[in-house]
Formats: structure tokens, C-alpha cells, sequence
């Protein structure tokens, strides 16, 4: 991100907790806290103890104009931008309960920013993790042939959708789209 804000491209988006140059504050799913403690006006303390944050908790650090924010939802969430003014700055997000109620939670602005203008790979790989083609190869070549099918699949899915919006009281789901295309290729095929 800092090569991007050197050549003037903003960028957001998510990363790994084991990433290189990761902020080591953020690097556990039980985040890690440096607190300082004053005893008797004596020393400052720096202890490393370790905190369970709850969904709409975040911890937020930045150097310079890129920061990295560490959000639980269901699951601790790692954003990183160069591209929020205020890294402070929180907004709200509607969730669903088990029970199917929703509330309100706070997160930070970056990761409300990453949502609204995530596209492309990012809704790809979302779409293809949803019903993946499971099959255990041991030649690479196999797993990038299945790799491509769920791709293929996901990029008809995607059009599809682009083609309906005039009418979309009979949109499919993904589920139904892939079982159509099952049943379409399949057809009346006897071994």
C-alpha cells in the first residue's frame, strides 16, 4: 500500500494476519495490547497482556497515511487503506442474529468503504468459495482445470444476473443457477 500512495493511488482492502510487514499489534485472533501502567508516579510500565474484543470492536493503528484496522464481525476482519481521512471515524452496519432479528454494529469507515466498492476479484472469489467443486487432485493440472470450471461458472452466473435486471422477481440464486446448469449440461446422458 505504501508503493501505491507513492504513486498516488489510493487503495483498501483486506489482509492477512500473517502478512509481512502486518502490524505485529494486530497480529493474533486475540488481539494484542500494549498498555502502560503508572505505578506510584515512578516508572511507566509496558505490559503485553492479550484482550478479547467483541463484534463491533475495533483496534485501529497507523503509520503515516496508511492505516490498518482489526474488526470483529463473526470474525476479526483486517483492513488496510491509505484512503480514509479520519481513521477514527466509525459507521454503522446491519447485521442478522440467529434468530433473524438484525441490529445495528459499529465498524471502522475503511472497512464500510471496502464493502460499498468491492468488485471484481473480490466478489469472484466470494461467489466461487460459496458452493466450490471439492475434488481432491494430486496433479496441479486438475486443480486448475476444476479451478477454472468454478470460474467459468461464476462469470455465467455473473452475466446472467447483468442480463435480468429488467425482471427480477425470477432472479435465481447461485444454488439454483448451478443446479439449472447441471441439469442443462447433463440432460438425458446415459452411460
Amino acid at each position: 500500500i505504501e508503493d501505491l500512495r507513492k504513486d498516488r493511488i489510493l487503495a483498501c482492502g483486506t489482509a492477512r494476519q500473517d502478512r509481512k510487514l502486518f502490524p505485529e499489534e494486530l497480529s493474533n485472533s486475540k488481539l494484542k495490547i500494549r498498555l502502560a501502567i503508572t505505578i506510584m508516579d515512578i516508572t511507566h510500565l509496558i505490559i503485553l497482556c492479550t484482550m478479547t474484543i467483541y463484534r463491533g470492536e475495533s483496534i485501529t493503528v497507523q503509520k503515516g497515511a496508511i492505516c490498518a484496522s482489526a474488526w470483529m464481525d463473526k470474525k476479526v476482519v483486517n483492513v488496510m487503506t491509505s484512503c480514509c481521512s479520519d481513521p477514527t471515524q466509525q459507521t454503522e452496519v446491519k447485521r442478522r442474529l440467529k434468530d433473524g432479528s438484525r441490529i445495528a454494529v459499529l465498524c471502522p469507515e475503511a472497512v464500510s468503504f471496502y464493502n460499498q466498492y468491492m468488485r471484481g476479484v473480490d466478489r469472484g472469489d466470494q461467489l466461487r468459495g460459496y458452493y466450490k467443486t471439492r475434488t481432491k487432485c494430486r496433479k496441479f493440472y486438475k486443480y486448475i482445470f476444476w479451478f477454472l470450471f468454478d470460474v467459468a461458472i461464476v462469470n455465467s452466473y455473473v452475466l446472467y444476473k447483468n442480463y435480468r435486471t429488467n425482471d427480477t422477481t425470477h432472479t435465481l440464486s447461485l444454488k439454483q443457477f448451478r443446479l439449472k446448469l447441471a441439469d442443462q449440461l447433463i440432460g438425458s446422458y446415459n452411460s
